[in-house]
Formats: structure tokens, C-alpha cells, sequence
């Protein structure tokens, strides 16, 4: 008997330390992002999350965590991850489209697809295209152009 009154008491003391979180993901610091699950034949056992889509005009409340400011033409742009932002107000941030011409001094290190357009040999990531140029600060990339799907 005793041994069930302290088997209750336990469960009782480990059940009330546990916290559930919030189902929902927090995108204050972060872009909505779209996705999709692949489940192509060789892959029937990982499912493996890729981005699809970052969607332009998502608002985060938060400056984005590792950005960098990136100046072209007047417009300063905030850059992390590969996402482009301007910034609405104080503390207010939404997902913008990059200007041609601006160069970011590396891409994501994820999703980037090297393809050849006119003999050119260009990086694309959600969209956008963009051309190996070397910098007195080393290799960069600017963006040259968009991919609409």
C-alpha cells in the first residue's frame, strides 16, 4: 500500500512540473514561410521540409536576429538569411522584394540552386537570381534578376 501511495505521489510531483507550450509558431522574429513535404520514391522514409515560398509582405515585430543593412540606390534594405526587409515603423518589419542591383555579401547557406541562363552561371534562392561578383571584400553576389513561378 505504501508503495502505491508513493508511486501516486510521484506521478503526481513529475505531472505537475511539465509545461505544455503554445501549438502555434511565434513569427514575430521570423517570415511566414510556405512549405511542402517531398515524398518522391527515394526518399520514402525521410520526410524532408523544403522551402517553397517566402512570402512577401509578411510583417514581424522584431528586428530579423543576424541582419546586416544593405544600401543601393538611397534604399536601405535589412538583410538576413536571404530575406530582404524594410522597415515600417519603430519595432515593424515586412518581407520585401530586393532591388536589382543590391549585393549581399553571402547567400543561405540552404535551398540556393546554381543554374545557367544564357551561358551565365547565376544563383537562385526563392526567386531570385543572383551573380558572383568579386569585391575588394571578396567574393559577393548581387542580384540580378527574378523567377516568378
Amino acid at each position: 500500500m505504501k508503495s502505491i501511495g508513493m508511486l501516486i505521489g510521484l506521478s503526481f510531483v513529475f505531472t505537475s512540473c511539465i509545461q505544455a507550450r503554445p501549438a502555434y509558431a511565434d513569427h514575430s522574429r521570423h517570415p511566414v514561410v510556405v512549405t511542402h513535404i517531398d515524398h518522391s520514391p527515394d526518399q520514402r522514409h525521410r520526410k524532408k521540409v523544403k522551402v517553397k515560398k517566402i512570402v512577401i509582405g509578411t510583417r514581424v515585430k522584431a528586428r530579423p536576429v543576424n541582419c546586416i543593412v544593405i544600401r543601393h540606390n538611397q534604399i536601405a534594405l535589412l538583410y538576413a538569411a536571404g530575406v530582404f526587409y524594410r522597415q515600417i515603423n519603430d519595432g515593424e518589419y515586412e518581407v520585401v522584394r530586393p532591388e536589382i542591383g543590391m549585393v549581399v555579401p553571402e547567400l543561405p547557406a540552404y535551398d540556393v540552386e546554381q543554374v545557367k541562363i544564357k551561358g551565365k552561371t547565376l544563383f537562385l534562392y526563392d526567386g531570385t537570381l543572383y551573380k558572383q561578383i568579386p569585391t575588394t571584400n571578396g567574393i559577393q553576389y548581387e542580384v540580378y534578376g527574378f523567377i516568378d513561378e
